[in-house]
């Protein structure tokens, strides 16, 4: 893959009066290159400091530099006019090169941001008021093109062509934030100062969403916001699809210069979205965008390990079945906690108490009370949490999907028990073999996943018919599913029927 900046330049310290090589005439050529992953790294021709005495370079030591010391610079794509880009600032710097004499300085910077204009000296990384996310490759999904080129009129050996565009806007305004979902139109005429004629002309229509804190935020702050807003993507595709680089915006400035940044982020995906298989597009959702994603934020927040244990698998598809059903279990797990359900009285909690009754009348009977006084050290415990597989159940009877609850019972049940082999037997029983075992976790990990995803919608507020229409038509539902969910047992009560 191709990087993304892997340029020459010029480099110099960011704000430091009394320090070397502090002003772009005593700069210090060089080469920035930054990956497709977020890795950055800067490779010097000379020396941005120099130490007397030298300072010693211990092999294998990080050297990272303080907190206030940046580079920034000038790459050559500027060229005289200033394009887009051509300004970067190099923040949280560690040297890299090898302490062998004559070996050119080195750097690897965790951020890199790029502006069209010369960062000012009052700068810094905590006075950003909008984050802006180009929607790159998400254009069938929003399902907003609105260029219309109408027939031509000739009047003599004059042709016109009319060419009309929405300019969309869908706001909404939240307590912390104003989140819109816009679209820009471009085109080479837009840029023309007079009247002459062109050679040649173009339309586009680009989409972003647009992010406008409430109060100003700190770069890792809005780059947190950024990972939510691509989190909750993958959960309305229904894969992992990773957002273009970030813009942020500082507002007060009467230009408000953008600013594009760049970060360690993994590699990008190789998922296309594909209309047939996601769960719900914009048009479904235009009114109510903004209420799910302000809910899918509060609740990470609020559940963590439960919503972000499964968000994982999405991101980094685990290569072993028995990997990818332990961690959806665990998350189950985590949410089922983080939602004190283990108040509920159900059947199985019910049948528990009686047991652990029946036990203690029995130990009362023995002559040794040590035996009793061992379990009612642990009784408490059992009666008050319910066991793996009512937490599996209690979560996933939520859906409203009528599934029978006998049949839900038996897949939470061997969900439990199948993670028990896992982990307290390490993998099949002695009666069975191994691509049998294998079989059966996989399509309990696949009918799992799925009821799952839906579990976390439901809980962040999307339409229970659009749920549904989700998990039962399209191909989406009946292809993949319906299928997996039958393989396990579990049936949606008409399904089968039209739309």
């Amino acid at each position: 893959m191709a990087n993304v900046i892997e340029e020459r330049g010029l480099f110099w310290w960011f704000k430091q009066a009394d320090g070397q090589t502090n002003t772009k005439e005593t700069s210090v050529s060089g080469a920035l290159t930054i990956t497709e992953e977020g890795h950055i790294t800067l490779v010097l021709d000379g020396s941005l400091w120099y130490a007397q005495p030298p300072d010693p370079l211990p092999w294998g030591e990080p050297r990272p530099l303080p907190p206030h010391k940046w580079v920034t610079g000038l790459l050559a794509s500027a060229g005289e006019i200033g394009q887009n880009g051509g300004h970067v600032l190099l923040c949280r710097l560690e040297r890299t090169e090898l302490p062998l004499e004559g070996e050119p300085q080195s750097y690897a910077a965790s951020i890199c941001i790029t502006s069209d204009s010369p960062f000012s000296d009052g700068f810094d990384l905590a006075n950003f008021d909008q984050l802006r996310i180009e929607l790159l490759g998400l254009e069938d999904w929003l399902n907003l093109d609105s260029i219309h080129v109408e027939f031509e009129a000739i009047r003599e050996d004059d042709v016109e062509v009319t060419v009309r565009y929405k300019n969309h806007r869908f706001l909404y305004d939240k307590p912390d934030a104003s989140i819109s979902i816009e679209s820009l139109t471009l085109g080479a005429p837009f840029f023309s100062f007079s009247d002459l004629p062109q050679r040649a002309a173009s339309f586009r229509q680009t989409y972003y969403l647009i992010y406008t804190t409430s109060a100003t935020s700190t770069f890792d702050s809005l780059r947190y916001t950024f990972s939510q807003i691509e989190e909750f993507f993958a959960l309305l595709l229904g894969s992992y699809f990773r957002l273009d680089w970030p813009t942020m915006v500082q507002r007060r400035d009467e230009f408000e210069p953008w600013y594009r940044t760049y970060y360690l982020r993994g590699r990008p995906s190789e998922f296309k979205v594909n209309h047939y298989f996601e769960w719900t597009n914009f048009p479904a959702l235009q009114e109510s965008f903004g209420d799910l994603l302000c809910n899918w934020q509060a609740q990470v927040e609020q559940y963590g390990a439960g919503y972000y244990l499964y968000l994982a698998t999405l991101r980094n598809p685990h290569p072993y079945r028995e990997d990818s059903f332990v961690n959806l279990i665990w998350a189950l797990e985590s949410l089922h906690r983080k939602k004190k359900r283990s108040e509920q009285i159900d059947a199985s909690a019910l049948e528990r108490k009686t047991r652990i009754a029946s036990i203690r009348e029995k130990l009362a009977l023995a002559d040794d009370p040590t035996d009793l006084h061992w379990f009612e050290d642990r009784a408490p415990h059992h009666e008050r949490s319910p066991n793996l597989s009512d937490r599996i159940f209690n979560l996933l009877s939520q859906l409203p999907l009528a599934i029978d609850e006998k049949a839900l019972r038996r897949f939470s049940m061997r969900c439990a028990e199948r993670r028990n082999d896992i982990s307290h037997e390490g993998g099949p029983r002695q009666h069975e073999t191994y691509l049998e075992f294998l079989g059966e976790v996989s399509n309990l990990n696949e009918a799992l996943s799925y009821l799952y995803h839906a579990l976390i919608l439901h809980e962040i507020g999307l339409d229970e018919k659009l749920l549904v229409r989700a998990m039962t038509k399209g191909g989406l539902g009946e292809s993949r599913i319906l299928p997996a969910l039958l393989r396990v047992g579990i049936e949606i009560p008409n399904a089968a029927e039209p739309q």
